[in-house]
Formats: structure tokens, C-alpha cells, sequence
């Protein structure tokens, strides 16, 4: 049983000194602002940051690596790049770079890692998709962009589950209703068959 609490004990220890763990929870227009310079949530350096001119930094922390560079369609073409980009080595571990200014959107990014592509391990903004995962980064503008949710009628998304005869085995298919829908109500319709 001592040995349990001592292990607990070290573990906490260890924590104790950690930063503060941000997660992209701020629903406004600049979901990457960093105001209160916390790190994403499992992250050991801050990457991207996105500043207010609209450069991007990209930060990995990487002992042992011998070069790292930004690759990603979206990113690269936003930044007129016909190759990834190569980062710096600041230190022993730590590899940076700053590209921009980037028109205000959203774009995916990877790292090349000694010649592996991942995404940044830092940004908690991340998808699946695509093999292997990709990385988010918003640029914003000078207000709510097109992604952004505003205050007006909302329609819902609904998730419907059916069976397929052709694939023998479940399907699922998404129905948007407009804001206000009234299933008594007709509406037009674009037919399209399912098995």
C-alpha cells in the first residue's frame, strides 16, 4: 500500500510544476488566440500561434530529429509554396517557423518528420480523414468568417440509421431540416434511392 502512495505521491510531484492546459473551447471568431498563453491541452509548446498580423508560428519539440518541415495542400498553396517548407532548429529539441501573413481562413497542415508526415502533436484542432491525421489552424479576419456560428434560425441535423439489401448491413444517412420545419408540412423534394 506504501508503494502506491508513494507512487501517486511522485506523480503528483511531477505535476505540480506543469503549465496551465488550454483546450479549444472559446467559441468566438479566433479559436487560437492564445490570451492567457496556456499550452492546448497534452501539448509541450505552443504551435500554431497565430498572431494578430496573421503570421503563423509552427513549433515542434523533437530531440533526436534531423529535419522537420510544413507540408499540406491548403497551407501550402495559401503561402504560394510549391514544396514544404523547411523549419529552424532553435535548440537540441526545438524546431520553429513563421510563415505569413495568411489570408483569414482555415487551413490543414502536417509536419514531415524525418521524412514521416504526421500532424503537429501539438494542436489540439485536428482531424482523421485523411491518412495519416491532419492539423487545423484558423486564420481569422476582421470578424465571424463563414464557419462561425452567429446568433440567427438554426436548422437541425439529424443522424438516421437503415438497412441496405445491395451491402447487406446498416447504412447511415444525415437529413438537414431548415429552421422551423414542420414534419406535417409539405415540402419539395429531392428524391434520391436508397438500398
Amino acid at each position: 500500500m506504501n508503494e502506491y502512495l508513494i507512487g501517486w505521491g511522485l506523480f503528483l510531484a511531477g505535476m505540480a510544476p506543469a503549465r496551465a492546459q488550454q483546450a479549444h473551447v472559446n467559441l468566438d471568431w479566433n479559436p487560437q488566440k492564445n490570451t492567457q498563453n496556456l499550452l492546448p491541452f497534452g501539448a509541450n509548446v505552443i504551435s500554431p500561434e497565430v498572431r494578430d498580423d496573421r503570421t503563423v508560428t509552427f513549433r515542434l519539440k523533437a530531440p533526436g530529429v534531423r529535419e522537420v518541415a510544413l507540408t499540406g495542400g491548403p497551407m501550402l498553396l495559401a503561402l504560394k509554396a510549391a514544396k514544404p517548407i523547411p523549419f529552424k532548429k532553435e535548440t537540441d529539441s526545438l524546431w520553429t517557423l513563421t510563415v505569413g501573413p495568411v489570408k483569414p481562413d482555415i487551413y490543414i497542415y502536417k509536419f514531415i518528420i524525418d521524412g514521416v508526415t504526421v500532424p503537429d502533436p501539438n494542436n489540439t484542432l485536428t482531424g482523421f480523414a485523411d491518412q495519416p491525421g491532419y492539423s487545423s489552424v484558423v486564420i481569422p479576419g476582421d470578424g465571424p468568417a463563414y464557419y462561425d456560428a452567429r446568433n440567427v434560425p438554426h436548422g437541425a441535423v439529424t443522424r438516421h440509421i437503415y438497412h441496405s439489401n445491395a451491402l447487406n448491413g446498416e447504412r447511415e444517412i444525415y437529413v438537414y431540416t431548415p429552421p422551423g420545419y414542420d414534419p406535417k408540412k409539405k415540402y419539395p423534394v429531392s428524391d434520391s434511392h436508397f438500398d
